[in-house]
């Protein structure tokens, strides 16, 4: 059943058992502490695990070499360009690895790109080659969950079908013990936190029996497109 904050945060307030219209020093209410402390614990979850995947699109624009990354981006998996039987997969370059290869990018022709390359401060990627026509780009990724903001909100874990209300007021009333300085109870709940979070990861692990990993041999090369090396210093070796 998904909780919304209002309701995590009583439970917080049951476990603790103190009432909503108490106040701290600073003179907030505990039950705006506590809906404090249930975003505090969503955000130590997410840290810990990355398990809220999303794939996102997005377009290419003629010329245009830098582009938006997805909001609230946690981890990037995979880019695909896609180009009919030729769609690939692009590789990831570092912005510092690129510069020593590319530092004019602009000067060289347009194209397909193969590369692209992410600048997590801004949340924005560039490609190269510069695109020379619109391709449709598959980007699959991770998000951070987004903020409960109101009383009503539920979690995107919820929405994903990830069970984590429990994990959640367990962690709050874990922050909650902590706050008012009995730490033998902090330890108790950010105990029964940490079992319960790690009871969702195994179940996610566990979610596809069916998948059985092939070991890889280790590989000491880059991960890049092949082709004509003489014209690409980023390409080793002919295919």
């Amino acid at each position: 059943m998904a909780l919304t904050r209002l309701q995590m945060s009583n439970e917080v307030l049951d476990n603790l058992g103190r009432a909503g219209a108490g106040t701290s020093v600073s003179g907030s209410t505990l039950s705006t502490l506590a809906a404090r402390w249930i975003n505090r614990a969503q955000t130590r979850f997410a840290r810990k695990y990355d398990i809220l995947f999303r794939i996102s699109t997005a377009t290419t624009i003629t010329s245009q070499q830098s582009y938006a990354l997805p909001t609230n981006l946690r981890a990037l998996y995979s880019f695909r360009l896609e180009d009919g039987l030729s769609s690939i997969k692009l590789n990831l370059v570092m912005p510092w690895e690129f510069d020593d290869y590319y530092p004019k990018p602009n000067e060289h022709t347009t194209g397909r790109p193969s590369l692209y390359i992410p600048y997590k401060s801004t949340n924005t990627f560039e490609l190269f080659r510069i695109p020379d026509t619109g391709y449709t780009m598959r980007i699959r990724h991770s998000i951070w969950p987004a903020e409960l903001s109101s009383d009503g909100a539920t979690t995107d874990y919820q929405a994903a079908s990830i069970d984590t209300d429990d994990i959640l007021i367990a962690y709050a009333t874990y922050f909650a013990f902590k706050y008012l300085q009995e730490f033998t109870d902090a330890a108790t709940w950010r105990k029964e936190g940490d079992e319960l979070a790690e009871d969702v990861w195994m179940q996610e692990q566990k979610a596809f029996p069916d998948w059985m990993p092939v070991a890889r041999g280790f590989n000491a090369r880059n991960r890049v497109v092949l082709g004509e090396y003489y014209n690409d210093p980023l390409i080793m070796r002919d295919p």
